[in-house]
């Protein structure tokens, strides 16, 4: 039998982040694709050329401040291909989960500092993108 991957999609301009996220998925996750973009407006070109429906978008929320004029394109068109949209960040609770739930962002999550944390937060975020609609990871708690 032979399944397609799942489609894993990371924004962020940080390349520790991203490799961090990419030694998790690729060690704990072997089922999993991942493609990486340094801003919103590349993912969403990507989008715009694809019909690709990725199973999970996972964002720095942290990211340029070009990122945070597409964040609403963005959440509209993963909204449009019924794909969650993972908030990653470092604020504070109170003023980085609001803003981004406000946006439209279906889970938010602290941005992983480290390879432990990064692969901790992948594991909580499996039934995100395995089992689409799941009401108990509606939203991931904040820690």
């Amino acid at each position: 039998m032979n399944l397609k991957p799942y489609l894993i999609y990371v924004v962020d301009d940080d390349e520790d982040t991203q490799l961090r996220l990419w030694r998790a998925f690729s060690m704990t996750q072997p089922d999993c694709l991942l493609y990486e973009f340094t801003t919103g407006e590349e993912l969403l070109e990507h989008l715009t050329n694809t019909e690709d429906r990725p199973h999970l978008i996972l964002v720095n929320s942290l990211t340029s401040t070009t990122y945070r004029g597409t964040m609403p394109q963005l959440l509209a068109e993963a909204r449009r291909r019924s794909t969650p949209v993972v908030m990653l960040g470092v604020a504070r609770p109170g003023t980085n989960v609001n803003w981004s739930y406000q946006l439209g962002a279906t889970h938010c999550m602290r941005l992983p500092g480290t390879h432990r944390e990064a692969v901790q937060a992948v594991a909580r975020l499996r039934p995100v993108w395995t089992r689409p609609g799941l009401s108990d990871v509606s939203r991931i708690a904040y820690t």
